[in-house]
């Protein structure tokens, strides 16, 4: 609390000599006023209740509703309300609000924790300049002319820059709101390497999400020079040996598997060419997308009934397959084509040169 001098020796009533202990008296009482910092601080408690402030500074000293005065208080009883009072001495309610005018949100005076408050003359309002809770005000940035962000955070090395965490209640928990135009030609959120050169994802400002050329996975694979032998007797995964476009090398043309880069939904469409030589094959017993090197995902079996179809494919005979399927995979999750093949009865099958397997990347 602020401070105020008292016990000074007053000399208009007196007569005759005066003790110059009289005057060091004084002296040393305003030397220790001057001295001590609590007599500077403007600090006060608060002994009104909840939301309405009550502060009384004491006399000597002089109080009044002056721009730019600044009241340090001990807060009784957190806020519940947007618009908290104060009233200093009884000179009236004032309104406490955030430095740039906006309502307070409830708790952000905190019960027993010391709050800065300005005196703002032009609105007749208390500003919150300091102290204050952990329900921080909605803080709105604007970069001055000529800069191109308002706010730059960086972090340490191994770690976040920063966190945003929602509230822990199920259904009420919002992370983060970006609003930034309509259009194509705007961006909401964009993430780059350091230096800001590179960008390596974006979201623009109607929805779409983008990332960079060569990062946004999608690719177009064949066969290719030569056929692949098809065994008998077994499920064998088809290798497109050659691709034309793979965008974040993401699909292997050694292994014919697609490995998914980023979590996301994903197209994928293939088309298969099965040719038959040195004799008659027995049934194909299907044709199927496999994820993580499973057995068939339910929608993603091509068009091969059980049993044969045909029941035989005979030497120079070729017989064609198709199949698409959207799904959703998460990062490193794998995608690739499986044949099984059923018993020979002396001929072979083989993945014709000119078939093909395509992915992209959906959002």
């Amino acid at each position: 609390m602020a401070g105020n001098v008292s016990g000074l020796h007053v000399f208009g009533p007196d007569t005759g000599p005066e003790a110059l202990s009289l005057l060091d008296g004084n002296y040393g009482a305003l030397t220790t006023a001057l001295n001590t910092l609590t007599n500077f601080s403007n600090s006060y408690l608060d002994s009104g209740a909840a939301n309405a402030l009550v502060v009384t500074v004491p006399a000597p000293q002089v109080f009044a509703y002056l721009d730019g005065v600044i009241l340090q208080v001990k807060v009784a009883a957190a806020n519940t309300v947007a618009a908290p009072t104060i009233n200093v001495n009884g000179l009236g309610l004032k309104t406490i609000v955030n430095p740039d005018g906006s309502a307070l949100v409830a708790g952000q005076l905190v019960a027993s924790a010391w709050a800065a408050l300005q005196y703002e003359g032009t609105s007749g309002k208390f500003m919150l300049v300091g102290g204050g809770g952990p329900a921080l005000p909605k803080l709105t940035l604007g970069a001055p002319a000529g800069v191109a962000q308002a706010l730059t955070v960086k972090g340490a090395a191994n770690a976040f820059a920063s966190s945003i965490i929602g509230s822990s209640t199920a259904g009420q928990s919002f992370g983060l709101a970006v609003s930034a135009g309509t259009t194509s030609a705007d961006t909401a959120f964009e993430v780059t390497d350091p230096t800001g050169a590179t960008i390596f994802l974006r979201v623009r400002g109607d929805g779409i999400l983008s990332l960079q050329a060569g990062l946004q996975p999608a690719f177009n694979a064949q066969r290719i020079t030569t056929t692949q032998a098809l065994p008998n007797s077994t499920i064998t995964d088809l290798i497109f040996n050659g691709a034309n476009t793979n965008q974040a090398a993401a699909y292997g043309t050694g292994t014919g598997i697609f490995t998914a880069p980023v979590t996301g939904i994903y197209a994928f469409s293939a088309f298969i060419e099965v040719q038959g030589s040195g004799g008659l094959s027995n049934t194909i017993n299907g044709i199927y997308f496999s994820k993580n090197n499973a057995t068939a995902i339910g929608s993603g079996r091509f068009g091969i009934p059980t049993g044969a179809d045909p029941p035989t494919i005979g030497s120079g005979v070729f017989q064609d397959y198709g199949g698409q399927v959207i799904l959703a995979l998460a990062a490193n999750d794998t995608l690739r084509i499986k044949l099984d093949n059923g018993a020979g009865t002396g001929g072979t099958l083989a993945l014709s040169i000119g078939a093909f397997f395509s992915g992209y990347f959906l959002g």
